[in-house]
């Protein structure tokens, strides 16, 4: 598991600059799925209005899904698997949430 640094990124306006002022942590599995996860994304970050932190799963995707990630959502925490680890996300993430409140989805769901 390798764990993409964000520092130095700005986060969009209504994703929290602070720890402190993180309500929810959304955290997404993916396997495949770029054009999905990019509508997903989109969908949560127009339509959030509490401080939250994103945090993607990617399990081994060839599909263009971390690069993707890298330039249009450098603001959301990478967590990339060499391979199809399925759906573990929660203890793949729990040293990473900072959030009150914590969703679990996949890429496929349109939040």
């Amino acid at each position: 598991m390798e764990v993409k640094p964000h520092e130095g990124q700005k986060p969009p306006a209504n994703a929290s600059p602070s720890l402190g002022d993180i309500d929810l942590s959304v955290c997404i599995v993916t396997y495949q799925a770029r054009d999905l996860l990019r509508d997903c994304l989109n969908s949560l970050y127009e339509n959030t209005h509490l401080g939250f932190e994103v945090i993607i799963v990617d399990n081994g995707s060839s599909d263009g899904t971390v690069q993707m990630l890298q330039q249009d959502f450098a603001q959301a925490r990478l967590i990339c698997n060499p391979t199809n680890a399925g759906y573990n996300a929660p203890d793949e993430v729990k040293p990473c949430v900072k959030g009150e409140a914590v969703i679990f989805s996949s890429s496929i769901q349109t939040l």
